[in-house]
């Protein structure tokens, strides 16, 4: 696996991004929102549990490439001046904790669907 490719082929992405949704509003609460980390990697168990080890070894972005800090920025729903290695939005749900990070997955669902279509 070199570390620009994913082991997952673009509609396996999506399906993993689309499932990381439902994750992200079913386990949180009403107070605070699960970070995207935490709900993709449920998801990349749920869908390709045979992968599910090297999320734990290699991290999120293995399998979602786009998933980066530059890409939450360019999306509009963090800043530049937010934690990198932490969560990039608040936890918060009047915060908008789940809200900007739906919006953030769908993003990365449209990029990947335009990629695919290059």
């Amino acid at each position: 696996m070199n570390n620009n490719e994913s082991p997952l082929s673009v509609a396996e992405q999506i399906e993993v991004l689309e499932a990381a949704k439902e994750n992200l509003v079913a386990l949180s609460d009403s107070i605070n929102s699960i970070g995207l980390c935490r709900a993709i990697s449920a998801a990349v168990h749920e869908k390709h549990n045979r992968l599910s080890i090297l999320v734990y070894k290699f991290g999120v972005r293995k399998f979602i490439p786009s998933f980066t800090f530059d890409n939450a920025v360019l999306h509009g729903s963090t800043y530049w001046y937010a934690s990198q290695d932490w969560y990039w939005w608040s936890t918060k749900i009047e915060k908008g904790g789940i809200t900007n990070r739906l919006s953030f997955l769908d993003f990365l669902i449209d990029k990947l669907k335009n990629e695919d279509h290059e």
